[in-house]
C-alpha cells in the first residue's frame, strides 16, 4: 500500500510517501505566505522524484491538528479532493499521536507549543492509546501531568508527514475505512474553558466559528 501524508498545520510543511509503513520519498518546505499555493506544485515533486504518479497513491493522510486553523483546513481539503477525485481512503491523523508514534516505550507524553504559554498535550502508552487525552493547558500544567504518570513530556518540533505516513498505513492495513467524511479536523479545546469580555469561550475554537449554529 502506496499512502501519501501531507502536513499543513505549521509554517514548514510536510509531504511523505510510505510504502507499507516505510517511508520512501519526503520532503518539506517553508512557506511564509502560507502552503496553499505551492501545495499541489510539491505533491508533483515528491510523486515524480520517487517515480510514481498520483494513479500509484492508495491512500491518502493529513495532519488534522492541533496547528494553525488555516493549515489544518487546507491540508484536509486538499486529501479529501484527491481521495474523493480517485476513490480513495483517506485518513486524518492527530499531531499529537503522529509525534507518539514516532517515540518508543511504554509512556510517551508530547506537547506542542501553544500561545500565551499553552501547550497542546497528550500522554500515550505504547499501543497509542490515550492516558492523559489531547488537551490545551498551560505548559507547567500539563508537565505536572504527564510527571504524574512518570513520563516527561517531549516537544514536537518538524513536519510529521512521515510519521503520519507510515501511521496511516498500519491503520488502514488493520481495517480503518478512511470514508472521507470521517477526516475531520482536530482542534482540541482548552482544558478549561476562559471567561472573556464576550462570555464563556473556549480557545481551541476556531475564531471564525464562535458564535455559529452547529
Amino acid at each position: 500500500m502506496l499512502v501519501l501524508a501531507i502536513d499543513t498545520t505549521a509554517r514548514t510543511g510536510g509531504f511523505a510517501l510510505a510504502r507499507d509503513g516505510e517511508v520512501v520519498a519526503s520532503r518539506t518546505l517553508e512557506a511564509d505566505k502560507g502552503l496553499a499555493a505551492a501545495l499541489f506544485g510539491e505533491i508533483e515533486a515528491l510523486l515524480a522524484g520517487a517515480g510514481f504518479s498520483l494513479a500509484d497513491v492508495d491512500a491518502f493522510a493529513a495532519l488534522a491538528g492541533p496547528g494553525s486553523f488555516t493549515g489544518i483546513r487546507v491540508g484536509l481539503s486538499a486529501v479529501k479532493a484527491l481521495a474523493e477525485a480517485g476513490g480513495k481512503p483517506v485518513l486524518a491523523v492527530s499531531n499529537l499521536e503522529a509525534a507518539a508514534f514516532e517515540r518508543a516505550g511504554d509512556l510517551r507524553a508530547v506537547l506542542l507549543p501553544g500561545r500565551r504559554g499553552d501547550v497542546f498535550g497528550a500522554v500515550f502508552d505504547g499501543e497509542l492509546r490515550p492516558l492523559v487525552s489531547e488537551r490545551q493547558e498551560p505548559e507547567e500544567s500539563f508537565r505536572e501531568r504527564a510527571r504524574a504518570l512518570g513520563a516527561e513530556p517531549a516537544v514536537v518540533t518538524g513536519p510529521l508527514a512521515e510519521a503520519a505516513a507510515r501511521l496511516a498505513c498500519l491503520r488502514l492495513a488493520g481495517g480503518a475505512s478512511g470514508a472521507p467524511e470521517a477526516a475531520d479536523a482536530n482542534y482540541v479545546e482548552r482544558a478549561a474553558v476562559e471567561k472573556g469580555s464576550q462570555g464563556l469561550v473556549r480557545s481551541g475554537t476556531p475564531p471564525q466559528e464562535r458564535g455559529r449554529c452547529p
